[in-house]
């Protein structure tokens, strides 16, 4: 099974999944090869800064590294933190400055590319399970239960609040992402004591995640991945396939039907150019 997706241009990707798997693609999708991984550890998250630099990471403190397109990598296991750590979410704002974020509520960060890593344990007491920095200051951290963390100043200091799901049926937060240093929204999943036909929340912000509302609902019952090019237009993965909004979320339409396969991961290029991963491994290509 497959987890992540990366594109950092329109021609190379790479996907990752079970077992230390690592696919990657030169031709926008269109074939795939295996690279080896030295892993055997399922890989959760996946990120591309260029097409030779990128980074995967997983279970059991995984993380593995390349800086030649994934024709080599390189395996390291970050300090601090338990052993047995999951990495849920990646997010490199260059070539030098990232983070992780892990099942146990912590993250760690590299200045230097991945060669050494920094833990910063105990910021939650739950999984984060997405990372967003919009550079090397300003940054966010979202746990499954609603836990939302922010930084503004590369990390050395966490404001931390907790998002209220009432009245609305939330299972579980998923993903996090921002337009620009104001605007973001807040992947969610419905609970199953939701109401048949109920939508999870669609949590956004308009001040840079100092607060949050409900401003409408999410289709579908289960975010994965959100992206939206402006204000205005944006798509989301969801368990059944890929909507698109052009009126800033307050109507849906269904681009994609996945046919049952859930659509665990999606990246765009641009306004026309995007790909959706499903958990099997079927890619999706977009182009308008």
């Amino acid at each position: 099974m497959y987890y992540a997706l990366a594109f950092p241009d329109k021609a190379h990707g790479w996907i990752v999944g079970d077992a230390g798997r690592i696919l990657h693609s030169r031709d926008a999708g269109s074939t795939w090869a295996v690279q080896p991984s030295l892993s055997t550890n399922r890989l959760k998250c996946v990120q591309f800064v260029s097409a030779s630099l990128g980074w995967a990471a997983g279970e059991n403190n995984t993380v593995v590294g390349t800086r030649d397109g994934g024709g080599t990598w390189s395996l390291v296991h970050p300090p601090g933190g338990p052993l047995r750590r999951t990495f849920m979410a990646l997010h490199f704002v260059d070539e030098q400055e990232g983070w992780l974020g892990h099942n146990h509520g912590g993250l760690v960060h590299t200045r230097d590319g991945g060669r050494t890593w920094t833990a910063r344990d105990g910021l939650a007491r739950e999984a984060l399970v997405a990372v967003w920095f919009l550079n090397a200051q300003r940054g966010w951290a979202l746990g499954v239960n609603g836990a939302l963390l922010r930084t503004e100043d590369g990390g050395q200091n966490w404001a931390s609040q907790r998002l209220s799901t009432q009245p609305h049926a939330v299972a579980s937060f998923s993903t996090l992402r921002f337009l620009d240093g104001s605007r973001g929204w807040l992947g969610t999943d419905a609970a199953i004591s939701s109401r048949a036909g109920e939508m999870p929340p669609r949590f956004g912000t308009t001040d840079g995640g100092r607060t949050w509302s409900v401003e409408g609902h999410w289709p579908g019952t289960s975010v994965r991945a959100i992206w939206f090019g402006d204000a205005q237009l944006g798509w989301c993965a969801e368990t059944g396939g890929l909507y698109a909004t052009a009126d800033g979320g307050r109507s849906w339409v269904r681009e994609l039907n996945s046919g049952g396969d859930p659509v665990v991961a999606m990246v765009f290029a641009d306004k026309s150019r995007g790909w959706a991963l499903t958990f099997t491994g079927d890619v999706y290509c977009r182009n308008e």
